[in-house]
């Protein structure tokens, strides 16, 4: 008897899993982190954004990544159905046991914040927060005001007065002036220089606003430093700033990688997931060291703004305006250390910086900070760091 050709049995292909994405408050680097991973792992992805926040009918997810908390209405409807969900944001919350959420590391921000103005001499920071009281803020500037009393600073703290119902015939202009009045006249009122830390971007950009119409130089009296570093407002700021940045795209990997857990039926996490910020990137806005005696201001701002050349102290001396004793003098007693050595910091920090942000070599670098001796640079760099320039730059890559 002939053998039958058997055909194979028909399978339907796996189907993609589906996830969907209530993402309001994300930030923008989060969310391109995770739509791209998304895309690798071959998901369907349904942004609840286009169905008001609120699950479609007919749609069963396989796993869901939100903003919102667990006693919100898409989040106890995502509890009935047993949907894996992971939380991406900024703030801890007592209840991410419920659902296991991915967020920045709040206090890591404010000691980073802390230490940044103590490399560069500050004496008084701030920290310009929402409404009072703090609330999700408090973390950070906890963090930030413990950290800045250890570097022997004394830290400030604006915070908003909150709008009551008395005030619910003001329009939305007239609580913006309101605040705009207390951000001047707190600035009026705190000793100078001073680093300020702000909660935001936005609010970053206000102060430089703020302290500029005051009458405040930006940075040498008013040092400002933001958390976010979104380059879109940080480059366009009146001063470029400084900004901190929460890590939102490892917080979006990371983010992913926990739902694709949590669908695979691995346990969660028994703690909040808490990502590390990245180191600040430095801008106008605290591109400063801080010192009271405005000799030693006017010799730093010309060191800084020409580290290229081959400047001696009598050059530095000469363009301040005084002696070169006077101008060690003064040095020694704002800074602790002599000018040359001042010099060769600033152009070691901003050679740091160059191996961080470009691709050129050691040998291509070093003259444009002032370090025309390879052999003097390597000594000076490995004297400061207890490494070659090449292994920092290993160590440091993105």
């Amino acid at each position: 008897m002939p053998a039958r050709n058997i055909e194979p049995e028909h399978r339907r292909p796996q189907e993609r899993p589906t996830v969907v994405l209530r993402l309001v408050r994300a930030h923008h680097r989060e969310q391109r982190a995770i739509i791209r991973r998304a895309m690798e792992l071959d998901w369907r992805i349904v942004d609840l954004k286009f169905y008001d926040d609120k699950l479609p009918a007919g749609l069963s997810p396989d796993g869901a990544l939100v903003d919102c908390l667990w006693n919100q209405p898409l989040m106890r409807q995502l509890r009935r159905r047993g949907c894996p969900a992971v939380r991406c944001g900024m703030y801890p919350n007592p209840h991410d046991n419920v659902f296991p959420a991915v967020v920045t590391d709040l206090q890591a921000v404010g000691r980073l914040a802390s230490e940044h103005f103590a490399e560069r001499n500050f004496r008084h920071v701030g920290f310009v927060g929402g409404q009072a009281p703090l609330s999700h803020f408090k973390p950070l500037y906890d963090a930030f005001r413990a950290r800045a009393g250890e570097l022997g600073a004394e830290c400030r703290l604006l915070a908003f007065e909150r709008f009551t119902g008395e005030d619910a015939a003001l329009t939305a202009d007239e609580k913006k002036r309101i605040q705009q009045r207390e951000l001047t006249d707190w600035l009026k009122q705190v000793p100078k220089p001073i680093g300020l830390l702000a909660f935001s971007d936005g609010m970053a950009a206000r102060i430089c606003v703020r302290s500029l119409e005051a009458g405040f130089a930006v940075p040498r009296e008013v040092a400002v430093l933001a958390c976010g570093n979104d380059p879109m407002t940080c480059e366009c700021a009146p001063v470029p700033l400084s900004g901190i940045d929460f890590g939102g795209e490892e917080e979006g990997e990371r983010a992913v990688q926990l739902l694709q857990d949590l669908m695979a039926g691995k346990p969660p996490p028994t703690a909040t997931v808490l990502v590390a910020p990245r180191e600040a990137s430095v801008r106008e806005s605290t591109d400063v060291l801080a010192t009271s005696d405005p000799v030693v201001a006017r010799a730093l701002r010309f060191m800084w703004d020409h580290l290229e050349q081959n400047l001696s102290v009598d050059d530095i001396a000469e363009h301040t305006g005084v002696t070169r004793r006077r101008l060690e003098r003064a040095f020694r007693a704002q800074l602790d250390c002599g000018v040359n050595a001042e010099l060769r910091r600033r152009r070691l920090d901003e050679f740091c910086h160059l191996l961080c942000t470009t691709k050129h070599s050691v040998a291509d670098l070093a003259p444009r900070v002032g370090f025309h001796s390879g052999e003097y640079l390597h000594a000076c760099f490995r004297q400061a760091y207890g490494k070659t320039p090449r292994q920092w730059r290993i160590e440091h890559a993105d």
